[in-house]
């Protein structure tokens, strides 16, 4: 009853009325969305018709049924950032062609039947992945054409070099390049070569991963992105790491991944030679406001009668304990140890939700500030450092220079 419903509901010029907006501006934002199909939906005469238009050539695409019933649904999913573009079409597709063979026949339990009552697409992708397929063997045969990149006894990793070698290498995946229908491999293959990590010992059933160098896109076998990190500890040889910098050059420019311990720790140091000057000019112009510590000085006997402070007296860092404090947790970012640097990054990564290289090094000493001073005054010597400090990485000689530049724009 309720599959008739949306049989009879679903309209295109309705559905795309309902979600114009968010249709429209998911699909500019998202970047698996080819250029090409950006540049139409920029050029169409009015949002509407976008969203018409990424309705029939994708959302649609996604719903194997005739009556387009889950076709609302998808639209819903995509217009609230659930699933990607390049997913709708190739892996949904897939997913939702067995779910529909298992409807017909009757072989859904309750609380499977009913596709809107899925709260998350994993849940609606681990609800249909405990059945087998109720009409042929998924097993897929045709190994295509591959290369063996990397073997050892860890892992082999491959490279397929056409679909039937990434099908058959991704089977088991919830990946587009393995999807039966509107298969996404010629679409990353062209922008550059992609790999499939297969353990030897998996850690689970199905464990795999693949990774695209050109799209900086690490995915594990259900298709969630895999920090870099996760597969250096989990395939810990150096060959694995050496394959993997090689295969992915900027990788190593990261600086959670930057190998050099004596190359990071110098630039390190260097950025924070600056700031240790910038913070001796916040304490001395503190001193120089503070009247409350030149009458310290008087009354103590430390000024001599022509109102000079003598050599003795004690400097406005003792004075100060709370001055003295933050002079402490700023000076003492400098002493940071490689693997600490890293760390600081790589939390830094998580909260901002991308990914920083070493030319990115004074954001994370920026960082690293506000860690230290934690809630305290940072004297905005923060901001300092990005707008003065300019860090810029060599990969040829690996080799890290860090300069005081003429002050750039707020962050």
């Amino acid at each position: 009853m309720r599959a008739r419903q949306f049989v009879i509901e679903y309209d295109r010029a309705k559905t795309a009325q309902a979600f114009t907006s968010k249709l429209v501006t998911r699909a500019q934002a998202d970047p698996t969305v080819p250029g090409a199909v950006r540049n139409n939906i920029n050029s169409m005469e009015s949002p509407q018709k976008a969203a018409e238009m990424i309705l029939q050539n994708q959302i649609e695409v996604g719903d194997p049924t005739k009556q387009k019933k889950y076709t609302q649904a998808l639209a819903r999913m995509y217009a609230n950032g659930l699933i990607k573009w390049e997913d709708v079409g190739s892996t949904m597709r897939d997913y939702l062609t067995k779910f529909t063979k298992l409807a017909l026949k009757k072989k859904l339990k309750p609380e499977h039947t009913d596709f809107n009552r899925f709260k998350s697409l994993k849940d609606f992708y681990d609800a249909v992945d405990t059945y087998p397929d109720p009409e042929e063997d998924q097993e897929v045969k045709d190994k295509g054409e591959a290369k063996e990149v990397f073997n050892n006894e860890e892992v082999r990793i491959i490279r397929p070099d056409n679909e039937q070698a990434a099908c058959y290498y991704g089977q088991g995946t919830r990946w587009c390049t393995a999807a039966r229908d509107h298969n996404m491999f010629d679409r990353y293959n062209n922008d550059g070569p992609m790999y499939i990590i297969l353990p030897k010992n998996p850690k689970h059933d199905g464990e795999k991963y693949q990774f695209h160098p050109m799209s900086d896109q690490y995915m594990n076998e259900k298709d969630d992105p895999v920090y870099p990190q996760v597969l250096l500890n989990r395939f810990p040889s150096e060959e694995f790491k050496e394959f993997l910098f090689k295969a992915d050059p900027i990788l190593k420019s990261r600086i959670p991944l930057y190998p050099n311990d004596a190359e990071l720790e110098s630039a390190w140091r260097s950025i924070a030679e600056h700031v240790n000057d910038k913070s001796y000019e916040v304490m001395t112009d503190w001193e120089i406001s503070d009247d409350y510590y030149y009458q310290y000085l008087k009354d103590e006997g430390f000024v001599d009668e022509e109102g000079d402070i003598k050599d003795d007296a004690p400097p406005y860092d003792e004075y100060n304990e709370e001055a003295g404090a933050w002079l402490y947790r700023m000076t003492e970012i400098r002493d940071r140890t490689a693997d600490e640097i890293r760390e600081i990054a790589q939390d830094y990564e998580g909260l901002e939700n991308r990914d920083y290289y070493l030319n990115d090094l004074d954001d994370i000493y920026s960082y690293a500030i506000e860690i230290a001073q934690d809630r305290h005054e940072t004297a905005g010597l923060e901001v300092w450092v990005y707008k003065n400090v300019e860090v810029k990485y060599n990969r040829d000689k690996d080799e890290i220079t860090v300069e005081l530049v003429k002050p750039r724009d707020n962050p």
